[in-house]
């Protein structure tokens, strides 16, 4: 993509190379931050991304991943650096990502403790997530999707909801006079609120991480469109690039020898291709049909 930030990185590596162990076992990192560094560490030297951009890669909102990336740098897994051109003045901005051998700490496997409610009347075992708010979490449903709400819900969680309700309130057609006083507002009801998110809250999320995935694969085929059509334009300029060398060379012939090679085309047509022929004896070679065919026509014969 254009206009990213540049991903480099410190430290020895391959391309699809594993991981350090100690980044996977690093609990000062979120499991959010251990994924979100484990992709940019995969992405090719050179490459640009942004957090916008790995917002659409993701379910997760822009400013989740920007908490993810705080995260990163609190513990020294990565970087920000200006880029300078020549000149010495600001050309961009890379990420460095520092190799996980130099900073991560594998931490214990059984760190949680074992409370007396956790143990009373069930068998206890550690959380496959972080332990979010007290043990009467509730838990809601959404088209499949299980989300704890709570007064101590991640940020990460909290910021989702909210680019949701944002996202809807802008879908449902309403003026926003300030976002960062919507924003703030969305923020406090969810944090203040016994339950934390409602039904509805979970609902918006879900849509609006159903609609962040359906544009993220329509931007995959938008690219790959454009992609083709840069490649058709720029067969087609070689086309006509060929085309007027062929004409130069048709008109720098006697007169004679020009008649006598339109005699031989139009033979060669008449065998090959009825439409061709049709178009030839109406308008002659000035068709764009007629051209191409024409320019095959010379090309062979000047292979001969």
């Amino acid at each position: 993509m254009t206009g990213g930030i540049e991903i480099q990185r410190e430290g020895e590596i391959c391309y699809s190379k594993p991981l350090h162990r100690a980044l996977l076992r690093d609990a000062r990192l979120s499991f959010g931050a251990r994924g979100l560094f484990s992709f940019l560490w995969d992405l090719p030297t050179g490459w640009k991304t942004n957090s916008a951009h790995l917002a659409l890669m993701s379910p997760k909102g822009r400013d989740a991943i920007r908490t993810l990336l705080r995260e990163l740098e609190k513990v020294g897994a990565m970087r920000s650096e200006p880029i300078r051109n020549a000149k010495g003045r600001m050309a961009g901005k890379r990420w460095i990502l520092v190799t996980p051998q130099l900073w991560a700490v594998a931490s214990p496997l059984a760190t949680r403790k074992v409370t007396s409610e956790s143990t009373e009347g069930r068998n206890s075992r550690p959380s496959d997530n972080p332990k979010i708010g007290s043990s009467d979490t509730k838990v809601l449903q959404g088209d499949g999707v299980a989300f704890k709400s709570t007064t101590n819900q991640l940020d990460s969680e909290i910021n989702d909801l909210v680019d949701a309700a944002i996202w809807a309130y802008k879908k449902s057609g309403n003026i926003i006079k300030s976002e960062g006083g919507l924003r703030r507002a969305i923020r406090t009801r969810i944090g203040s609120c016994p339950t934390g998110a409602n039904q509805e809250d979970i609902n918006t999320l879900v849509a609006w991480r159903n609609y962040i995935k359906i544009e993220s694969e329509r931007e995959v085929e938008k690219q790959i469109l454009e992609a083709e059509m840069k490649a058709k334009e720029m067969k087609s300029l070689e086309i006509t690039e060929d085309i007027e060398r062929v004409l130069k060379y048709f008109e720098s012939l006697s007169e004679s020898k020009q008649k006598e090679l339109l005699s031989e085309f139009e033979e060669h047509v008449f065998t090959s291709n009825t439409v061709v022929f049709t178009a030839f004896k109406k308008n002659g070679i000035k068709s764009k049909v007629v051209l191409v065919q024409f320019l095959m026509f010379i090309k062979n014969k000047q292979s001969c």
